[in-house]
């Protein structure tokens, strides 16, 4: 599949599902969201730094979220894609057993992406993409931790131009949106800080939520294409390696 043969077949899957896949990226992306919100709890940004705060935290709120987020809409597509059993909380259930292994993705992913950034941001930019398959291997493959980060790294050798096209529109979409909205109603409001309140609602939780699938989408989308092409994935094969976490 092409850039546009992607991007196409996820919003026909993420309009057929809408609602389905905002339930189930709703849990992880509360946490997420909640652990981005504390600092601002706590201390406030003066009104002039309104612009620079909504970029760092919309930035941190989509680099940091596919490991955590990402594996339940993807779960939830797998269900339907192998046509295996529409039990709502099935994603859920499977995820749980996978629990440590999610986490410990994360916590790697999160240092990872964090020294990227700090660096300078190009480069954390390039670990999101590079790594942008970790959830769906935790997903299809049952694998965790730093095995799961690896085995996406693998997987994504020689794709990389494919895989920055096919995720970096929804990013700067999602980054672009959230000051659009924010900024100028902001402004209007005459704020003399920054206080996390409606505002970090709308781009902190609301606008990252409606973009979580739709990036859980294009990566499982470009990992199932990838493995087709390279490994010869069938889908007997993905049946197999998806079953094997339900016995």
């Amino acid at each position: 599949m092409n850039v546009g043969q992607i991007y196409r077949a996820v919003l026909t899957e993420y309009r057929k599902g809408f609602g389905r896949y905002l339930i189930l990226s709703l849990p992880a992306r509360s946490i997420l969201s909640l652990l981005l919100w504390l600092p601002l709890r706590f201390h406030s940004p003066p009104s002039d730094m309104f612009i620079s705060t909504v970029l760092s935290i919309s930035l941190l709120s989509i680099l940091l979220a596919p490991p955590l987020v990402a594996p339940f809409p993807i779960a939830g597509f797998m269900y339907e894609r192998l046509g295996l059993r529409s039990d709502p909380l099935a994603p859920f259930r499977r995820l749980g057993k996978l629990l440590f292994p999610l986490l410990g993705s994360f916590v790697i992913w999160t240092v990872y992406v964090t020294f990227g950034l700090m660096l300078f941001i190009l480069p954390g930019f390039l670990i999101f993409i590079r790594y942008i398959l970790t959830s769906s291997v935790i997903v299809v493959e049952g694998e965790g931790g730093y095995g799961a980060i690896r085995r996406s790294k693998m997987i994504m050798e020689g794709e990389f131009r494919r895989g920055a096209v096919v995720v970096l529109l929804p990013v700067m979409a999602e980054v672009l949106i959230s000051l659009f909205i924010s900024t100028p109603v902001a402004y209007l409001g005459g704020r003399t800080s920054f206080g996390g309140g409606w505002e970090y609602l709308s781009f902190g939780f609301l606008i990252p939520l409606l973009f979580d699938p739709v990036i859980a989408l294009l990566s499982v989308f470009l990992y199932l294409d990838i493995r087709s092409q390279k490994e010869g994935l069938s889908e007997e094969m993905l049946r197999m390696d998806f079953m094997e976490m339900e016995r």
